[in-house]
Formats: structure tokens, sequence, C-alpha cells
């Protein structure tokens, strides 16, 4: 029996102001070589690191998935929240 593989990541905000650019980064263990599979707000993207913007505000999935040769599979679901850009008033009286 092998072991299966292990999510090594991190990410750079789980929260921020719009637009915010996020970088994914999952470590890969070079004894056991794996593929990433990341699902960022309806985009598909495999590789290592991934850097993202969110233009919109709004509550986000971001999911995680880790195989590797055997078929053995690692998953990672998160959210991440995005707010809206504050707008500066001023009053002239």
């Amino acid at each position: 029996v092998l072991p299966s593989p292990k999510i090594n990541m991190n990410v750079s905000d789980t929260s921020g102001c719009s637009p915010l650019t996020v970088r994914f980064r999952n470590a890969i263990d070079s004894m056991h070589p794996a593929a990433n599979y990341w699902m960022i707000n309806d985009s598909l993207f495999s590789d290592t690191t991934v850097f993202y913007s969110f233009t919109n505000p709004g509550l986000f999935t971001w999911n995680l998935v880790v195989r590797d040769s055997n078929n053995c599979t690692d998953t990672l679901n998160k959210f991440i929240q995005i707010f809206p850009k504050p707008i500066a008033k001023s009053y002239v009286t």
C-alpha cells in the first residue's frame, strides 16, 4: 500500500478588497510527485503556483486536488472573501 499524496499549500491572502491578486502555491514532495488541479472561480489550472486576480466582490470557492501516478488523491476546499473597494467621499461646507 502506497501513501496518499499530501497537500502542502499556502495562499497569500484569504480575504481583501477588489481587485485582489492572490498567490496559490502547493509545494510538491519530490519523493512522491503529483499533479495539481486547481479550480478557482470556475477556472482550472494545473501549475504548482497560480496567481489569480479577483476583480469583483463576493465569496468565492476554490479547491485543490493533488493526484499521484497511482491515481491516489488529496483534496482541499476553501473560500476567499473579496470586499468592495472603499469609495472616498468628501463634502465641502
